[in-house]
């Protein structure tokens, strides 16, 4: 398509309706649907069994209501946002995400959901703000590691850890904490302390995409390898000895994982684990599945709309369908690689890849969990399993990369010197 051809596109009404990469236009729009046919079918269970006195269209309608608020959050993003507006918004965002993450907490204030205290009650909607912090924190990043590219070959993240040697060199290291180690790590160890008491999952997911981002940024592998190495320490000391937040449920699943991996079929038939349904599930669909509506495991799943999403869809529509799903979402990532490669703007280029990687990672997890490949988590699948708050933090991300995309195909986007990707002549980007 010719350049000509694009810009008489984006003038037209759907053009500038549906602005941004037109293929994540489509990913959206795919997902959607099969958001529409896993929540309808799959929550069935509820209204048969007496849980709730809903029907199946009642659910199907909430979301719907969930993913038309999502679609309108990302028209007023591509339409209203740009990229110095999400820059200079990023402390802002990040700040009302991590206060109301804290508030979940406190009794009163904070609702009770499935054993957790992790969701604030809005009145015509429960949110988990947790969701919305994995995505600020992603923003804050970006924002703090796009202003040091121009001295990114001379970045020390973290002080050195030769405590002997500090009476020599304080005035240095005191430096590199004041200016670096607080500013760029700070942020990351707040939001992943604030989310690990109640979802250790999704703490584990933003810092992987965190050390993704420092990656992209040129960091130094050095400091890569002791941040990982403290959050490990601390992530032990926490869990293990200090038996922080739900550590209690994360030891229990972790050893019915063990159990299902290696000691085959369980005594008790009628006792299953939720990934052993799951798994049956998975048998039972095939190459091409049991058709929709026709899940027989959706009842004994405990959530096969949220947790076990990617399971139901097996059972339903077939291991085909399956593969498309995971397509999906590796084609987003694929999709963000490209506009990182071709936006050649710091900022702008690590939230796209970053927040690409945090929507993969998602996924993955929540497969390999469904699959057993790892242990129970709670992770819905991005933008298509039932729920507000994931499916809204979601569409925020998705907002975010479509907005970015659009400026620049309407080459628009300005950055301060300082946020340019800086690549060495002679050997060029690390």
């Amino acid at each position: 398509m010719s350049k000509t051809t694009e810009i008489q596109e984006e003038t037209t009404i759907w053009g500038k309706l549906f602005a941004g990469d037109r293929v994540l236009w489509i990913i959206l729009a795919v997902m959607m649907a099969l958001s529409i046919l896993v929540v309808y079918s799959s929550t069935a269970k509820m209204v048969y069994q007496g849980a709730s006195n809903d029907s199946t269209f009642s659910y199907m309608f909430k979301q719907v209501g969930v993913l038309f608020c999502s679609l309108c959050i990302i028209f007023l993003m591509i339409r209203k946002l740009k990229v110095d507006t999400i820059r200079n918004w990023a402390w802002i965002v990040y700040i009302a995400a991590l206060g109301a993450t804290i508030a979940a907490y406190i009794p009163g204030i904070g609702v009770v959901i499935n054993g957790a205290r992790r969701w604030l009650d809005l009145g015509f909607i429960t949110i988990q703000p947790s969701e919305f912090l994995r995505v600020a924190t992603v923003l804050i990043l970006a924002r703090q590691l796009a202003s040091r590219q121009k001295k990114i070959e001379r970045f020390i993240l973290l002080p050195s850890l030769q405590f002997w040697n500090w009476s020599r060199s304080w005035k240095r290291e005191k430096r590199i904490i004041i200016e670096n180690t607080i500013p760029v790590l700070g942020p990351v160890v707040l939001a992943c302390a604030v989310i690990l008491p109640a979802h250790t999952s999704s703490a584990a997911i933003l810092f992987i995409t965190c050390v993704f981002i420092m990656l992209l940024a040129r960091v130094r592998r050095n400091d890569i390898w002791r941040v990982l190495l403290l959050a490990g320490l601390a992530a032990v000391l926490g869990l293990g000895v200090l038996r922080v937040g739900r550590s209690d449920t994360a030891s229990s699943r972790m050893g019915v994982w063990i159990d299902t991996l290696f000691k085959g079929k369980p005594a008790d038939i009628y006792n299953l684990s939720d990934t052993q349904r799951a798994l049956a599930a998975i048998h039972n669909g095939k190459l091409m599945g049991e058709g929709a509506g026709q899940s027989i495991m959706r009842v004994e799943l405990i959530h096969p709309e949220c947790d076990y999403a990617f399971a139901f869809i097996v059972e339903e529509y077939g291991l085909i369908v399956a593969v498309l799903v995971m397509f999906l979402y590796l084609w987003t990532f694929f999709r963000c690689a490209s506009i990182f490669e071709h936006c050649g703007k710091a900022f702008p280029s690590f939230l796209v890849l970053g927040l690409g990687m945090m929507i993969l990672v998602q996924a993955m997890i929540h497969i390999l969990v469904v699959i057993n490949f790892w242990p129970e988590t709670g992770q819905p699948l991005p933008m298509i399993s039932h729920g507000g708050s994931s499916t809204l933090s979601a569409a925020c991300a998705f907002g975010l990369i479509l907005c970015i995309s659009r400026q620049m195909k309407e080459n628009s986007i300005k950055s301060p010197s300082s946020e340019s990707l800086y690549e060495k002549p002679e050997t060029g980007r690390r």
